[in-house]
């Protein structure tokens, strides 16, 4: 890859880290975006049922809340008065507790509720078994998830600790940035195709890796010459065989100094 890559014309890097630079950026803003709309699930999740009933869903339901404080807030006597009439009718607040609770004398016993609590308590005693098996398969399937968890870990520890994987530390959570990319799309990514994206983002990393992949290649270009010097030497310094004709006959001596000289220059 590295050699593909010394390979491209200097503008189709430029535009190719131009291009990878958007994409990092892009995967930090949605990184962003995806720990801000957790907090918001997070908050509206226990109250999805009561959004679902409203009109206009989650944000239909939140406008009128916002509005109905607003209202509370900066409204009129004849609006926080209209709007207290609302609640009451439309969520069945009882008059007379009303009432008691403003008073501030003790609430009636509502027989309502008795009934429902008795209801409750039977429910329970009825789903009991249910819930038992529930809370025996959410067991397991929590031991599992956490059995992914330790072998992926435990293979991000391994492959920061080859030696072949140096910078790892360094791009530790640029990688992280890659997978979640990648995972959000549905598409698989390996360790080592993230760690190579990694690099190739941060600017200092990937001219370190090119320096040395240019070194590599010059001492092994120089390492293949001197082994063709050597040949070339001990070829020619080989006494001729005996009766052996000058010119033709020795064209094999030449095809393997032409040969040890091609592979000196990769060809």
């Amino acid at each position: 890859m590295r050699e593909h890559w010394a390979k491209l014309p200097p503008e189709v890097q430029q535009e190719v880290v131009r291009r990878e630079g958007e994409v990092a950026r892009a995967m930090q803003e949605s990184a962003r975006f995806r720990e801000t709309l957790g907090q918001v699930q997070g908050i509206l999740g226990p109250f999805a049922a009561n959004f679902a009933a409203s009109e206009g869903g989650a944000l239909g339901a939140m406008q009128q809340l916002f509005r109905a404080d607003h209202t509370l807030r900066h409204g009129s006597l004849a609006e926080k008065a209209q709007l207290a009439a609302d609640i009451v009718k439309n969520y069945g607040v009882d008059i007379r507790a009303l009432d008691a609770a403003l008073a501030g004398q003790e609430l009636p016993n509502d027989p309502n509720a008795q009934l429902a609590s008795q209801l409750r308590r039977e429910m329970q005693q009825q789903l009991q078994p249910v819930l038992g098996f529930f809370n025996q398969v959410q067991g397991r399937q929590q031991a599992a998830f956490q059995q992914i968890n330790e072998k992926a870990s435990g293979e991000v520890q391994s492959f920061g600790e080859d030696g072949a994987h140096e910078f790892f530390e360094d791009v530790r959570n640029d990688m992280a940035d890659i997978i979640d990319f990648h995972t959000a799309r549905g598409q698989v990514i390996s360790l080592q195709e993230a760690y190579d994206r990694a690099i190739n983002f941060n600017p200092q990393l990937r001219e370190v890796v090119a320096k040395r992949a240019e070194s590599e290649r010059a001492n092994a270009a120089a390492a293949a010459a001197q082994r063709a010097r050597r040949t070339a030497a001990s070829i020619s310094s080989a006494p001729a065989p005996a009766g052996g004709v000058p010119g033709p006959a020795n064209d094999d001596r030449r095809a393997a100094i032409e040969a040890a000289w091609n592979d000196s220059e990769g060809r």
